[in-house]
C-alpha cells in the first residue's frame, strides 16, 4: 500500500503543477479507487465528467468506482 500511497501523492504533486490535466485527474481517480478511497475517487472523476461528460475513459473510471462502492446506477 505504501507504493500506492506514494503514487497518489505523486499524482497530487503533478496536478499541482499541471492543474486540469485530464489524464492526470483520471489517473489520480483510478489510484484512489484502487486504494479504497472511493468517495475521493468519485469526486475526482466527477470533476473530469463536468468538463468532458461523454469521455469514455472517465465514464469507465466512474463505473468502476461506483461498482467498488457497491452502487449500481
Amino acid at each position: 500500500m505504501e507504493q500506492l500511497d506514494a503514487a497518489i501523492e505523486g499524482s497530487d504533486r503533478a496536478l499541482a503543477r499541471w492543474p486540469g490535466e485530464i489524464d492526470l485527474m483520471l489517473t489520480r481517480a483510478r489510484l484512489l479507487g484502487i486504494r479504497g478511497r472511493l468517495a475521493e475517487a468519485e469526486d475526482a472523476v466527477r470533476l473530469v465528467l463536468r468538463e468532458i461528460p461523454d469521455d469514455p475513459h472517465a465514464l469507465a473510471v466512474y463505473a468502476t468506482t461506483l461498482s467498488r462502492a457497491g452502487e449500481h446506477r
